[in-house]
């Protein structure tokens, strides 16, 4: 087995495994102080020991969540599906090039060949797939 596999393993289980690790350090420790609450006060408030114990998760930074506006899963998939047939339309056109520099039937020729309707098909399937996605507002400005 080659080292650097080796080392991509052994650095993804010390990762899972760290991970796993703090969950329970940090339970542990909020279960500790609960008790040492407990054993102080006597008396504890039931809602501030289950606001220890089960703490609420942190929003999540707006960064990470954008906010989704009317016609983005529209635009989004015919942005792609456009993009996903001009490649289609440039691996035929490569796939010729090749076809006459190396002939027809050349094994990279017929590789891309095959992978050609593939892409475009892909592509066009995103495409009308849009269609069952709201389309975005009309823009108002007109004329500028």
């Amino acid at each position: 087995m080659d080292i650097g596999a080796a080392a991509f393993w052994i650095f993804l289980a010390a990762i899972i495994v760290a991970s796993i690790w703090r969950k329970k350090h940090s339970e542990a420790v909020r279960h500790e102080t609960a008790r040492l609450i407990i054993e102080k006060n006597q008396k504890i408030d039931e809602a501030q020991l289950k606001e220890l114990l089960n703490p609420t998760p942190p929003p999540a930074p707006e960064w990470l969540v954008p906010k989704s506006r009317v016609g983005d899963g529209y635009r989004g998939l015919r942005i792609i599906g456009t993009m996903l047939m001009f490649t289609a339309l440039g691996l035929f056109l490569m796939a010729c090039w090749r076809g006459m520099m190396l002939g027809i039937y050349e094994k990279s020729v017929l590789g891309i060949a095959t992978g050609i309707p593939l892409v475009a098909m892909l592509g066009v399937g995103l495409f009308v797939a849009s269609r069952y996605f709201t389309p975005p507002p009309p823009d108002d400005k007109k004329g500028n």
